[in-house]
């Protein structure tokens, strides 16, 4: 999927047409909690798009899946019971993966089907580079940087074999040339992680510079990897302000785009990023209006990235700290409502948005439950949960399961629809402050496993 060839006209009119791939499954010998199979492919390859999505599980634990992918050929994840597991799907074809019970709390993986040969090698890659196989947000769990650089080494070594079992000769090279990019950029990504423990600039390191100066921006491996967008990330000097006006940093992606960037996908991606950096990530602090007219004339083709971000805009001007903050009726897990305006009522509230079927929201509860907990005695602050779980009886069966020290609340339908048109709330987990006087003290708050959270709390 070469992107170099005919990009001017690629630029001039980009379709992408759909194939349906069908993916079936079972799982054996465990329950699956309220998730179920969740489904994660790319319809272009690339990481930025990635797409999310759930698939039924039926009473004898089978599942089926019509993938909406954009290539006739194209790898598709499957996430269960946090484990990664990879399949390689080819139009009008079937692939059948079964999933039963291993050693401890590891799962077995099988399938048969056409490319059976290439969906190995395809497993073996997306669980040898799965990131969170060197990260932990459990602290006790964690390991040291030299201690992850060994399992990326056993790691790469383990997909040798399988790549060396695929028949057919072009996808050999192709999934092998991919090995060597994750594996590189597996490589840069433990170099950062390093440098941020020892407060050092990653963009000065002997190893970093290396592997990053051989990356060609516009290939498709490099693409497909996200070593062609790390290299761009890496000529940007400007700092990324978090919460603040990330307007700076993103202009200067804007110009660093147009200057090496020929890889339309790749284009695409970046603008994506740009877009979430500046709504999602960024405060409300900067020209904003100034900065998205100008962005959408910018991304041309891929102006829906920041035209998706008008509702942030009308947002950002509603809820600037100190506007009155929005009300809306909950409902706790009894069946009972009541109002926001009441509950937040003479106490600083900090108020956690998130849904049973959000991994990123459920790895900050345990991060929350200690915030909780530290501040129990002070009369001045509380903390609520807003659960925009659409499946109510998933997220009373998880309420009643780990019986959280904190008020639990839900909204769904119009009214989850309302409120996160109100906040501007584009994703989860979103994370919302306001003062005693029922006053806004931040409409996008700092989360719990951050410092500052506990270091702003403290100053009130």
């Amino acid at each position: 999927m070469s992107k170099k060839i005919i990009v001017a006209a690629l630029l001039a009119a980009f379709t992408i047409p759909s194939f349906a791939q069908l993916l079936k499954g079972s799982v054996k010998g465990f329950t699956l909690d309220d998730d179920g199979v969740q489904i994660s492919y790319s319809p272009t390859g690339g990481m930025v798009d990635e797409q999310y999505t759930t698939a039924a599980v039926d009473a004898n634990g089978n599942f089926t899946y019509d993938v909406p992918l954009s290539d006739r050929n194209s790898d598709v994840s499957i996430i269960v019971a946090n484990q990664v597991f990879g399949v390689h799907l080819t139009k009008g074809q079937t692939v059948t993966v079964t999933l039963s019970k291993g050693n401890g709390n590891m799962l077995n993986f099988a399938v048969s089907g056409p490319s059976k040969d290439v969906s190995l090698a395809v497993n073996a890659e997306m669980q040898a580079y799965d990131m969170m196989k060197y990260f932990s947000m459990d602290e006790s769990m964690a390991k040291s940087n030299a201690e992850y650089r060994q399992i990326l080494e056993d790691s790469y070594k383990s997909v040798l074999p399988y790549l060396k079992g695929i028949k057919d000769k072009q996808l050999r090279k192709f999934y092998t040339d991919l090995n060597e990019a994750q594996y590189k950029w597996m490589k840069i990504r433990l170099i950062m992680d390093k440098c941020e423990e020892e407060g050092t600039r990653y963009q000065d390191d002997a190893e970093y510079k290396q592997l990053i100066s051989d990356v060609d921006i516009n290939s498709d491996i490099s693409y497909r990897s996200n070593l062609g967008f790390v290299k761009v990330m890496a000529m940007v000097t400007s700092p990324m302000n978090f919460k603040g006006d990330m307007e700076p940093y993103c202009r200067e992606q804007m110009a660093l785009t147009d200057k090496y960037v020929t890889n339309p996908f790749l284009r695409s991606d970046i603008a994506k990023s740009i877009a979430q950096n500046y709504f999602s990530f960024g405060g409300n602090t900067g020209d904003y209006h100034r900065f998205y007219a100008d962005a959408v004339k910018w991304a041309g083709r891929d102006s829906t990235a920041f035209t998706a971000y008008k509702g942030k805009i009308a947002s950002w001007d509603q809820t600037q700290t100190g506007t009155k903050a929005f009300d809306i009726t909950l409902t706790d897990e009894s069946g009972k409502t009541c109002q926001l305006s009441d509950i937040a009522k003479g106490k600083f509230t900090y108020i956690d948005v998130w849904a049973t079927w959000c991994g990123p929201c459920k790895q900050e509860i345990p991060y929350l439950a200690k915030l909780v907990e530290k501040y129990k005695d002070n009369p001045k602050v509380q903390f609520i949960s807003i659960s925009i779980d659409e499946n109510v009886d998933a997220w009373k069966r998880m309420i009643n399961r780990d019986h959280p020290a904190w008020p639990q609340y839900n909204i769904h339908g119009d009214v989850a629809k309302t409120f996160s048109q109100q906040w501007g709330i584009s994703g989860i987990p979103r994370f919302i402050m306001i003062d005693k006087d029922g006053n806004i003290f931040s409409a996008d708050a700092t989360r719990p496993s951050e410092a500052v959270t506990s270091e702003t709390i403290d100053k009130l």
